[in-house]
């Protein structure tokens, strides 16, 4: 499972994986595994028919460095992969945490103060403080409803002078190239909510709705969903579930850490990221891997 992969990594995000440390993990998935479309290892898990070492490839959100960065690093290598796309970016609501790392970027001030009583004030002289200020934000905001994340977002971009519009989104013509190009396109949401803080209402509408505007869009059926955040329990139950299939799809996957066997359901189908810069690194972490017990709701 992957994110955004920057071709140039981003002083401000250090944490994300840039493109020359992907194709170095490429590789070394490549020689070690058989990877195939998602869709095909749904139906092979189904009828325990799966291809020895068989894995997939997935990325979540939807960011306008894919076309040029990763397609490109899996073309070469003939690798298929499934991008799961979170649509409010097409209707003017960028994707949520992109906004914050905009915000911290242009702030100009020596603190930030959102004046709310769970946000500490944040230092903004050196880089360090900045870096901090947007997991730490990231982490405040994840687990509100959307209306209260709204407003805190529209705060802190009127404290910088930041809007939604600055924000780099995923442009409907490269979703299309890239399901022409034959890759996976997948469902994650419209606004990438937690889904045990929406209500029925919404719940249903950010799993069935996001599908249909996506099929819409490549003019083709969508048939896997990933969870936002994606934890059993902490971030969705077997109620979101149940409106996964009610809402016609065959398949979702988590954040859950694990295998996928024949006993595992294909609405909760675990995935991971290798995150080590070495080959040695990133075996250990797949054996790792490998060993744990995915738990489902």
């Amino acid at each position: 499972m992957f994110h955004k992969v920057p071709v140039q990594a981003d002083s401000l995000m250090p944490q994300d994986l840039d493109l020359q440390a992907f194709e170095r993990l490429l590789d070394t998935v490549v020689a070690s595994f058989n990877v195939i479309p998602l869709e095909d290892a749904v139906s092979a898990l189904a009828s325990g028919a799966l291809p020895p070492r068989a894995a997939c490839i997935t990325f979540d959100d939807g960011y306008s460095s894919w076309l040029s960065g990763v397609v490109p690093a899996l073309q070469k290598r003939g690798m298929h992969a499934t991008f799961y796309i979170t649509t409010g970016q097409y209707s003017g609501r960028p994707l949520w945490h992109e906004r914050i790392a905009n915000a911290v970027r242009h702030c100009d001030a020596d603190v930030l103060h959102l004046g709310h009583p769970a946000i500490i004030p944040l230092p903004m002289t050196t880089l360090q403080q900045r870096n901090f200020a947007v997991l730490y934000l990231e982490r405040s905001l994840k687990y509100l409803t959307l209306p209260a994340r709204e407003d805190l977002l529209i705060n802190l971009e009127g404290l910088t002078g930041t809007t939604p519009e600055q924000v780099p989104v995923m442009a409907v013509s490269d979703l299309r190239a890239m399901h022409s190009m034959g890759f996976g396109i997948g469902a994650h949401t419209n606004d990438h909510p937690i889904l045990v803080y929406c209500n029925e209402a919404s719940a249903r509408d950010e799993i069935g709705q996001v599908r249909e505007e996506l099929a819409g869009l490549i003019g083709a059926p969508v048939a896997s969903f990933a969870y936002p955040n994606g934890h059993p329990f902490a971030d969705f139950s077997s109620k979101h579930v149940e409106l996964v299939k009610q809402a016609g799809y065959t398949s979702a996957v988590t954040t859950q850490w694990g295998v996928a066997t024949v006993g595992t359901s294909v609405f909760q189908i675990p995935r991971f990221t290798p995150w080590g810069n070495k080959a040695l690194n990133i075996a250990w972490q797949v054996g790792r891997n490998l060993l744990t017990r995915p738990d489902c709701v």
